[in-house]
């Protein structure tokens, strides 16, 4: 899949999103360098399936941005994917990644409520510079306008289920 993307678009930043038993995949892909080559991040999201060391990882290695998130009553359980964060920031703690974690979420929870537009422009602001790729036909661009203002580059998330007293 990702060679077809890097084939049709060239220039592309290609981010893998993993969730649920799809973790798995972002975890073996992790450790892929020929698959790292080509992405600008991974999120794995409520996902029970930490990679073995992504310390030492093709991912790592290459500083691939890496966000976390997950429900804290996701019956899966958090804490190994934390664990999984804090041996990133254990190694390097400038290495770009990001653990959200929804107060009182479910499994569901972060693939409907984390801010996918704050989430993607964060990994794209933290990859890293992507090597030379084949240059594609020039499509011209358009301008396009917004009402809403751009967030701060550290915005956090908001809990969800508990609201202040």
């Amino acid at each position: 899949i990702l060679d077809r993307i890097k084939s049709q678009s060239p220039n592309a930043k290609t981010v893998l999103a993993c969730s649920s038993a799809g973790g798995s995949i972002c975890s073996q892909l992790a450790m892929s360098e020929s698959a790292v080559s080509k992405l600008a991040g991974i999120a794995i999201v409520g996902t029970a399936s930490p990679t073995p060391d992504i310390s030492n990882s093709a991912a790592a290695r290459a500083s691939l941005p890496i966000v976390y998130a997950h429900g804290s009553r996701d019956p899966l359980g958090w804490e190994e994917l934390n664990k999984e964060f804090g041996s990133l920031k254990a190694k390097d703690p400038s290495y770009p990644t990001r653990f959200l974690l929804f107060a009182s979420g479910n499994h569901g929870t972060p693939i409907r409520m984390i801010d996918w537009r704050d989430t993607l422009n964060w990994i794209y602001a933290s990859a890293p510079p992507p090597k030379s790729a084949p240059q594609s036909k020039s499509v011209p661009k358009t301008k396009t306008t917004s009402k809403q203002k751009p967030r701060p580059a550290d915005a956090a998330e908001i809990p969800i289920g508990e609201r202040a007293e």
